[in-house]
């Protein structure tokens, strides 16, 4: 180069190095997540999703106008259709479920709105104390068809609620709650 572009020279230097320096990042960043980067990232944010849904689900309360349900929030209804199912109907829970407006909130995070959600109280793999389920875009809520809950392609958050025993014997349990979304 001529004796003029001395400055030039130097910052095209600065640029190759950055541009390099940059490409060996992203291809370390790469290669020590498996080459799975964006879709490890993708699957993250749907596991928060998924949790905070679950999390806002059991929170909800109900709306004013049936005395004896408004003060109790989702996971108090569930603890007592878990405590007693035949004092509570779990049309009960369906009713108030529509209210946690999960179908709603998927429509808005699914790209083609054919995503499903399955809410279930499992204490082991062949007892299902409940299992309701919903799709995207729909405040219908009907019982899982099959009571099968399964996917190609999901993402799932537990929490546990404790309730009473039936009876006054004093003896609570912990009974794990799943939300399941089912990705289109």
């Amino acid at each position: 180069m001529g004796v003029g572009n001395k400055g030039q020279a130097v910052a095209l230097d600065i640029m190759l190095v950055c541009i390099c320096v940059s490409i060996f990042a992203v291809g370390i960043w790469s290669v020590s997540l498996g080459g799975k980067a964006p879709s490890s990232e993708a699957m993250r944010s749907r596991q928060d999703y998924v949790k905070s849904m679950l999390i806002t689900a059991l929170y909800t309360t109900p709306e004013p106008g049936d005395l004896r349900y408004e003060a109790k929030s989702m996971s108090d209804l569930i603890a007592m259709y878990l405590t007693d199912p035949e004092k509570m109907d779990i049309t009960i829970i369906k009713a108030k479920m529509k209210e946690a407006r999960v179908g709603e909130s998927l429509k808005e995070k699914v790209l083609g709105g054919n995503a499903e959600w399955f809410l279930y109280a499992q204490s082991d793999p062949h007892d299902k104390k409940f299992c309701i389920h919903g799709k995207s875009g729909s405040d219908e809520i009907e019982d899982c068809p099959g009571g099968i809950v399964g996917a190609e392609s999901s993402t799932a958050a537990v929490a546990e609620i404790v309730y009473p025993t039936t009876g006054t014997s004093g003896i609570f349990v912990k009974m794990p709650i799943f939300l399941i979304i089912k990705w289109s």
